[in-house]
Parts: C-alpha cells; sequence; structure tokens
C-alpha cells in the first residue's frame, strides 16, 4: 500500500509538495480505513486530487510513475542511458541543473519502507532504503545509504549484497532495482512494490483495445474466471453486454512486417495481441429466437466509454483481487459520473475491498466529492502560483470550523473557496 510521497524539481513541480493516504483523523468511523502495524497508521483506500487544467494533476502522477517504472525497470539500463525519471523545473536557472528528488513511504506484505531517490541526467547522485520496526512508528533502520563518489553503506544483515553490488551496478541504475533482481533475496520484497503492488492507468485504450490488459487476461489461461468477473462488473456499470470473445486476425501489415523481421518467442506474443480484436455480444431483440446474440467490434463499433470501462474493468478487478494501488489520471474522461461513483464505492466498501486495494485518481468531476462522502484528508488540490510552480494542498489544511467532514465539498470548491480553479475570462472576438 501506498503511505505518501513526495517530490520536488520534477517538471511544473519546483518546491516539495507532499501526498499522503495517512488519516490523522480521531474518528471512530473506521469501517472504511485500513490499519497496519497493529493499528498505529490508518490508511484511506481512495483518495482524488482536483485543480484547472495545467496546473500538474498529471504532472505529479507521472512523478510517481517515473518513479515506480524506474525502480521496476533500471536493472535493465546500459551504460549512458538517460534516467527516465530526470526532468527537472525549467522555469528558473537554479533549478535546471539540480537533481530531481524522490521520497515514498510504503506497505508490502507487513512491512513498511521508506525510499529516498535523487537522480541527474545520467547518474544517482543520492539514494537510501529504510526499514520500520513493528509497532513503533518512529523506530527506522537503514538498509543501506549511497551517495555519489561515495562507498555505499549496507546494514550489517545485507552486506552479503556488497560484493555484486560494487562490481556490476551502473551510475544509471538504481540499487535497490539491481538488487532485487539479483539472486539475492534480501532486497526482493521491498522492490516488489515498484514491479507488482503499484500500477498506472495511462494509455488509452480505445485507440488500441487489442493490447490492453483487459484482452489479455480474456486471451490468457485464466480467461473463464476473468471473463466472468470482467462482464459482472459491466452490468453492474449498466452495459447490455451478454459475452466478450477474444478473435485473432491475422490479415495485418504491421503483423507481417514483425513476423518477417523476427521470430522469437516475445514477438510471437507480441503478434498473438496485435491480431486480437475483442467482440462485445449484445442481445438481439427476437420473438422466435430467445438467445439470439450480434457481435460487435469493440474498436470500430462501440464508444470510447464502451472502450475504457472495458480496459479499466481488469485494472479494478486485479487491484481488489490481490490488493494493488491503481493511479488514475483524468478518471473522469469518458465515464459518467454515476459510474465513476460505482468505482469510487466498491474501494470504500470494506466487505468487497478485503485485500486493502487503494485508488488515486486526477478528476474535474466534482460530482464524486459530494456523492462519496469523502472525508476532508481525501480531497487534493493543484495549482500554479505566479513562478509556475505546481502546489499540492490537502482540504483538511483549510480551517475545520468551516470546512467540515462531509461537507458540500463539490459545490464549495467551484464557489472557489479551496482556489485550484482556471481563472477565465470571455474572449473578444476581432
Amino acid at each position: 500500500m501506498l503511505i505518501d510521497f513526495t517530490v520536488s524539481n520534477y517538471q511544473s513541480i519546483k518546491k516539495e509538495q507532499t501526498f499522503s493516504f495517512v488519516s490523522e483523523s480521531k474518528t471512530k468511523e473506521e469501517n472504511a480505513l485500513f490499519s497496519i502495524e497493529n493499528k498505529t497508521i490508518k490508511l484511506y483506500p481512495f483518495s482524488a486530487i482536483f485543480g484547472p487544467n495545467a496546473s500538474g494533476k498529471s504532472k505529479f502522477i507521472y512523478a510517481l510513475e517515473d518513479l515506480c517504472k524506474y525502480v521496476a525497470d533500471s536493472y535493465k539500463y546500459g551504460e549512458n542511458q538517460n534516467i527516465s525519471a530526470y526532468k527537472p523545473f525549467l522555469l528558473d536557472e537554479e533549478s535546471k541543473d539540480k537533481s530531481s528528488r524522490f521520497e515514498i513511504e510504503y506497505e508490502v506484505n507487513g512491512s513498511r519502507f521508506l525510499y529516498i531517490l535523487e537522480v541527474l541526467k545520467k547518474e544517482v547522485v543520492y539514494e537510501e532504503l529504510f526499514s520500520f520496526s513493528y509497532n513503533v512508528r518512529t523506530a527506522k533502520t537503514r538498509v543501506f545509504t549511497r551517495k555519489r563518489n561515495e562507498p555505499i553503506y549496507f546494514n550489517k544483515e545485507y552486506t552479503s549484497l556488497r560484493k555484486g553490488v560494487e562490481e556490476f551496478l551502473l551510475p544509471n541504475q538504481s540499487l535497490l532495482s539491481r538488487c532485487g533482481n539479483s539472486k539475492n533475496e534480501l532486497l526482493k520484497l521491498p522492490y516488489s512494490f515498484f514491479s507488482d503492488k503499484i500500477k498506472f492507468y495511462t494509455h488509452k485504450s480505445f485507440e488500441l483495445p487489442e493490447i490492453c490488459k483487459t484482452t489479455v487476461l480474456l486471451d490468457g489461461d485464466y480467461q473463464d474466471f476473468f471473463k466472468s468477473q470482467i462482464i459482472n462488473f459491466l452490468h453492474s456499470a449498466d452495459m447490455q453486454i451478454e459475452d466478450i470473445k477474444i478473435e485473432h486476425n491475422k490479415d495485418n501489415k504491421i503483423i507481417d512486417y514483425l513476423r518477417d523481421a523476427s521470430t522469437d518467442e516475445r514477438n510471437e506474443t507480441l503478434l498473438n495481441l496485435l491480431s486480437a480484436e475483442p467482440k462485445i455480444a449484445h442481445k438481439v431483440n427476437s420473438k422466435t429466437k430467445e438467445n439470439e446474440y450480434v457481435y460487435f467490434d469493440l474498436a470500430s463499433q462501440e464508444s470510447s466509454g464502451t472502450n475504457k470501462l472495458y480496459d479499466l474493468s481488469s485494472y479494478f478487478l486485479s487491484s481488489l483481487i490481490s490488493g494493488e494501488t491503481i493511479v488514475i489520471d483524468e478518471f473522469n474522461t469518458g465515464l459518467h459520473p454515476v459510474i465513476e461513483k460505482m468505482i469510487v464505492d466498491m474501494y470504500l466498501d470494506p466487505e468487497i475491498n478485503v485485500n486493502h486495494a487503494q485508488l488515486l485518481v486526477t478528476s474535474h468531476n466534482t460530482y464524486i466529492l459530494d456523492a462519496c462522502r469523502l472525508k476532508r484528508e481525501q480531497v487534493w488540490f493543484t495549482d500554479k502560483n505566479e513562478l509556475g510552480e505546481t502546489e499540492l494542498y490537502c482540504l483538511n489544511e483549510f480551517d475545520k470550523n468551516l470546512i467540515r467532514d462531509y461537507a458540500n465539498y463539490g459545490k464549495y470548491y467551484l464557489e472557489g473557496r479551496f482556489n485550484a480553479l482556471p481563472a477565465i475570462s470571455i474572449p473578444v472576438l476581432k
């Protein structure tokens, strides 16, 4: 589970900005909260970030995604490869040559970690990992510290990692990534959060539905199980879908090109995905035949909203089944507000969300602010100051006597009480 995340000097974010799932509330209404470390920390299952266009909502999400992808994948980096997470603030002379900095606290399989990373274009300048003692929130143990031009420090329990790391670690690779993918088991657990426990929905499924996650599941080894779960989810969203099947069309110039270029196993898997064509069954109104269906092509005959729900369904289901954290930018795009509420309510319901899955979204849909009865700590905003810097802040920072829990957040937000609104004016046509 994600506990909190801090970033600085990344795209429009210059100064440190922190998001947190932690609840400091003393209320007894804890049905929707997760407790970790013997109830010393309480976490929310859902939070949302609001703000005007170009205020930095997406940039904050991209920062979290870039960090997670870098840690998950940088063990594959070659020498002198650019670090993907390095994207400094460019609107002043001071920041553009400084490192991008990330700090993330998370829980995985009952263990809590704090990971800190600072990177330049081709080099890690600082990296550190801490683990926390059970039931002692402030007690933490330094696992390793890596500083540029200094020997790597390892806690005595992890000294067996030293030889392999010092010999093979490249300057542009994350130590956690490299060790998490080694034969040594010591850092596999803290690494697994980045590789397996947090997922990002960023691609546009309606543009290429044949390679989206739902298609992969429906064409895989457990297709019958996932089909029933996905159709049930779509029915709950009032989608009149009776069946889904995946057909394969091999008559494709791209497929022919890739097949000629290479025949390795990886490309054969890609070819199979590219040839996949999801078909959605709808019931035919017939007086003579009771169960007659017609199959529509998802890409060309269904709406963008249907495509998005089709794709998202697998993210939500796998998240709720395995306890993953899901992060979605522009949650409202292509979804009806009532369906958005249905999805949020699944995460807020302790009888459904038994595995402590989390959902973090950015949105412009204020309906969910009021309809989902969110607490102040679950509502966040981004805005830009006069210097073009993104500022992230929580509704909980406002006067509690003026804005109480479960108030009309959406109405108040659109009235401008929390700022984070576009300063618009009607253009004069010339």
